[in-house]
């Protein structure tokens, strides 16, 4: 994002937003994980980790997941854009009802500066993100828990 406008705040590692709902998740450098809308993540929410139940912010390890993840799929090497995969049909989430595709945006710290990726798809559904879905199955692990309705 040379000359661009940053997207994360100081300290920010990663933000996954889904625009269409006005929702954004931040997870910031020091383990913090922030929820809220319209760009205003602004509210600490407790991740809710496979490895580390009970944990108030995300510990050193899982962060270390995260960036493995990110450097895994070569977030700063994938284009702005990148295809996402089909959703399972008449696929449910418990709490959300029916998965519908939704435009996820993905900007991580990577390097010197920030990288924006979008996809088509749902966070819920980690295989329907193409090649983010490694990222968003440790993101879902370390952060969101959806791990828990399988």
């Amino acid at each position: 994002m040379t000359g661009a406008v940053s997207r994360l705040p100081e300290g920010g590692l990663l933000e996954l937003a889904l625009p269409e709902l006005g929702v954004v998740h931040l997870i910031l450098a020091d383990g913090r994980y922030l929820v809220g809308h319209s760009g205003n993540p602004s509210s600490p929410t407790q991740p809710v980790s496979r490895y580390e139940p009970g944990a108030d912010r995300l510990s050193p390890r899982a962060l270390e997941r995260i960036r493995g993840a990110l450097a895994g799929v070569g977030f700063e090497a994938l284009p702005p854009e990148v295809p996402g995969g089909p959703l399972p049909e008449g696929a449910v989430l418990p709490g959300d009802g029916v998965v519908e595709q939704l435009r996820v945006e993905l900007t991580a710290r990577v390097g010197d500066g920030e990288h924006v990726v979008a996809v088509q798809g749902h966070p819920g559904v980690p295989a329907s993100l193409g090649p983010l879905e490694p990222l968003l199955r440790v993101l879902d692990e370390e952060v969101f828990g959806t791990w828990q309705q399988e």
